[in-house]
């Protein structure tokens, strides 16, 4: 892994860390606000669990990528 490589994994990594927080917090919430601008919508149930499966999907492509990037997770012994 070159430097170039290295500084794109940990940038994919604290982004992984931000989407995973994400994720835990809609997860313990009963709704969601979005704010877009001056707009800003409140998500309930089944909006929710289309916004989790979006983040999954965000979150499944950056491991891949670090996958790629020869960056592996740790196995616990």
């Amino acid at each position: 892994m070159n430097y170039e490589e290295l500084k794109e994994a940990n940038e994919l990594i604290d982004e992984l860390h931000k989407i995973n927080w994400v994720i835990k917090k809609i997860g313990i919430e009963k709704c969601v606000p979005m704010y877009c601008f001056n707009y800003k919508a409140i998500l309930f149930d089944e909006q929710m669990e289309k916004v989790l499966d979006i983040l999954k999907g965000i979150r499944d492509g950056m491991v891949k990528k670090l996958n790629e990037l020869g960056v592996t997770e740790v196995d616990d012994i």
